[in-house]
């Protein structure tokens, strides 16, 4: 569908063909509906001029999403980097459309100088399975997703809008152990509606996924890797993961860029890496297996699909 709209755009501003592109509406919806089904929608602005804006509350104290006041104040703590809080609304009492930005307003302190905050908004149905959307690769996926690194929250208050925040990314705010401190997160645009009974939920991690040893080897194992190739993915992840190497800038970026792995020393030879002519190209299984692995593991565990 996306590649019929995007011909019929490029057809009439690049080969000037008459195909009615310019009587195309401004906004062009695809709600969502329960059981799958897409309804097709113009509309004449975005935000929608009708939007009735609405608040969600964070209670940390029995961890819901209330439309209602707080009581009390109250905290969640978790570990890093595995730990996170889940919060969910009520099951909605009428067919409920959400159609528009989302944002998520939060206060947080951390034992470390930075941390991540990565947010997904999920719909749950009535027997607490979470129904997914249709992802950008056509697999299945959160309704909508946004992250922000803390040391990155400081806001641009004449681009900032209540329902879109924007920063300015020019300066590294670090965080002072148990210091509180606000962020305002930009989560992806949406348009679903929620059927009677169903709730919603927001997932709120300092990680989008964790690479643990089991799931290191569950991906090794789907790249083709012999047993002695886990080593060396291990030892790629853990570099990846620190601080100095950004993953989170290779995961985020709409770049096409990836990690290049250098494997030095005895294990060369031992698992039989090529070193000599076409050293990137076909031919080699632990060079294809492991950076295949590499791959599936930034993918799966850590959310950074291309694109």
């Amino acid at each position: 569908y996306e590649d019929f709209l995007q011909k019929r755009f490029f057809d009439y501003f690049l080969k000037g063909k008459q195909n009615g592109w310019d009587k195309q509406p401004k906004v062009l919806l695809q709600v969502r509906h329960p059981g799958e089904k897409f309804v097709e929608r113009a509309e004449n602005e975005w935000p929608l001029a009708r939007t009735q804006w609405t608040k969600c509350l964070l209670d940390a104290s029995d961890k819901s999403l209330s439309w209602k006041s707080v009581a009390k104040e109250a905290k969640v703590t978790y570990p890093m980097p595995a730990g996170g809080a889940i919060f969910h609304t009520a099951p909605v009492e009428k067919e409920t459309e959400i159609t528009g930005p989302v944002a998520l307003r939060v206060w947080i302190s951390s034992s470390t100088t930075d941390t991540d905050v990565f947010v997904a908004l999920r719909l749950i149905d009535v027997d607490g399975k979470e129904i997914m959307a249709i992802g950008p690769r056509g697999d299945g996926a959160q309704m909508a997703i946004g992250f922000l690194r803390a040391s990155h929250r400081e806001l641009d208050p004449e681009k900032t809008l209540p329902y879109r925040p924007y920063h300015k990314h020019k300066q590294r705010l670090w965080l002072k152990p148990g210091e509180i401190v606000e962020c305002q997160v930009e989560i992806w645009p949406t348009s679903i509606v929620i059927a009677k009974g169903h709730r919603l939920r927001i997932d709120i991690q300092p990680r989008d996924g964790v690479a643990t040893i089991e799931t290191i080897a569950i991906n090794c194992v789907m790249a083709g890797c012999k047993p002695e190739y886990v080593p060396i993915v291990i030892a790629a992840i853990e570099a990846m993961v620190d601080d100095e190497f950004n993953l989170n800038g290779v995961q985020t970026t709409t770049h096409s860029c990836a990690p290049l792995v250098v494997v030095s020393g005895p294990a060369v030879k031992q698992l039989g890496f090529n070193t000599k002519e076409g050293v990137f190209g076909h031919g080699c299984r632990p060079s294809a297996a492991i950076g295949r692995a590499i791959r599936l593991i930034l993918w799966n565990a850590g959310g950074g699909y291309p694109g």
